[in-house]
């Protein structure tokens, strides 16, 4: 009987041992499955907030690379951060460009309710911010995100009280850097007093990456639509000066060459050789400036130029400068000849006027032998190329890019009459119908004035028109 007792007393010691330890490990896998879910919690919330990152990057980066305007990307950007941290209260500032001595409100907001922050709005709209003042104002000082978790606490927030009544509490901004200066500055605020959070300031930073770009190059945007405004204005201003004065010198300078003229027939007996030469040089000095003024006239009017595209057959408008230059011909015995041309499309009183240049050109600097003159011309795959060949002196290379400037005239005080201003002309003729101008010249082969017309209305065109 005792042996038995014990047998049982040692068994249930067992099974109390036994117990006791499956408890323990019982307790241990709990202890190890919880840790695990948090784990997992934890793995999953960071995971949740990364997503959140990236998608507020991407919003952001998206209004970024579609912006037209500079309004747009920063009130994405102010939106989408509000929601992102649920915080009721965003806003932008924007460095004044011409002084960069202050920072001043761009108007854009994200507002959870505009009524309950309608004080707070006005009297942030109406700050001028400078440097190292209020939260913006450190944020700009210092090029980086700041954090103060009681606005009411911080002793150099001129907001403070306001900011206390309209209930809030947190504030966070961050900067907006173009070439690592700070030009715009975003802040946010929280009904809730919270500590800060470097995660969130260093994302807000890369926010501030994506907007930076965006505002440099709507300023840029800006500046050049700025300058061609006043570009158009001034070129604008000028050729109105130049068709009026033109217009208003020719009267006067018709006077002085009659009455020079009358002056040398009336007193011709009276006149010694030296008298009469005075007059011829004055004459011919008249002469010269009308033949600038109508080439000024000529070269202002390209610009100008309003009547619309047409079809032209480049056969016809040789033919055309050829019958304005009928006196230079004769004078010169020049002989022009042509291979078969193209039609093409653009504008044909500039066209005309573009070969009479050319011809009239080769026919002014010709050589000791009567000018030869053959125009030929030749399809590439977008345009055509049109030569105008002479046999007449030749161009030093040093020379080519200049022929082409207004009044520049490289053969001055040879014999050779020019105002500088036909080469011009015929460039900006050219230009104006999408193509280029250029010139080879070879000793014993004159020169080569060649140029290119596209076959169809290029872009250049159609905007002129528009």
């Amino acid at each position: 009987m005792a042996d038995t007792e014990r047998a049982l007393s040692f068994n249930l010691e067992q099974l109390q041992n036994r117990y006791l330890r499956e408890r323990a490990a019982r307790k241990e896998v709990e202890m190890v499955a919880e840790q695990a879910l948090h784990d997992l919690y934890e793995v999953r919330e960071e995971l949740r907030q990364r997503n959140a990152n990236l998608k507020l990057l991407h919003s952001v980066a998206r209004a970024a690379h579609e912006a037209r305007t500079l309004g747009g990307p920063f009130q994405v950007a102010l939106d989408q951060i509000c929601a992102h941290t649920g915080w009721p209260v965003g806003h932008a500032y924007l460095l004044n460009e011409g002084t960069q001595s202050e920072l001043a409100s761009m108007g854009l907001w994200h507002l959870d309710a505009p009524e309950r922050f309608k004080l707070f709005r006005l009297l942030s709209e109406r700050a001028r911010i400078p440097r190292g003042i209020g939260l913006p104002g450190m944020v700009w000082e210092s090029g980086k995100p700041a954090w103060i978790p009681n606005v009411a606490e911080e002793g150099d927030f001129p907001r403070a009280k306001i900011a206390a009544e309209v209930g809030l509490r947190s504030g966070f901004g961050f900067p907006v850097l173009v070439r690592l200066e700070v030009q715009a500055v975003l802040e946010f605020f929280s009904p809730q007093s919270e500590a800060p959070k470097d995660p969130m300031l260093e994302i807000m930073g890369l926010v501030g990456a994506h907007l930076g770009p965006v505002l440099e190059r709507m300023r840029s945007e800006a500046r050049l639509k700025h300058r061609a405004r006043d570009l158009i204005r001034s070129n604008a201003e000028l050729e109105q000066f130049t068709a009026v004065a033109s217009h208003d010198l020719q009267e006067p300078l018709r006077s002085i060459t009659s009455f020079l003229q009358l002056l040398q027939k009336k007193c011709q007996d009276k006149l010694d050789p030296e008298g009469e030469e005075y007059i011829r040089y004055a004459v011919s000095g008249a002469h010269r400036l009308k033949a600038l003024i109508v080439d000024l006239l000529s070269y202002s009017r390209v610009h100008r130029w309003s009547q619309p595209q047409e079809r032209v057959d480049l056969t016809d408008v040789v033919h055309a400068a050829l019958k304005n230059l009928r006196s230079e011909l004769e004078t010169s015995a020049a002989q022009v000849t042509w291979d078969k041309l193209p039609v093409v499309t653009g504008f044909r009183s500039l066209l005309v006027d573009l070969f009479q240049n050319l011809l009239d050109n080769a026919m002014k600097y010709r050589s000791a032998a009567p000018p030869r003159i053959h125009i030929s011309a030749y399809r590439r795959v977008d345009h055509w190329e049109v030569a105008v060949q002479d046999n007449g002196i030749v161009i030093d290379p040093q020379y080519h890019s200049r022929l082409f400037r207004i009044f520049q005239r490289l053969h001055g005080g040879d014999g050779a009459e020019g105002t500088g201003v036909g080469l011009a002309t015929a460039r900006k003729i050219v230009e104006r119908h999408g193509g280029r101008i250029g010139v080879k010249s070879e000793a014993g082969r004159g020169a080569t004035f060649t140029f290119t017309l596209p076959v169809k209305p290029s872009a250049a065109m159609k905007d002129e028109e528009a």
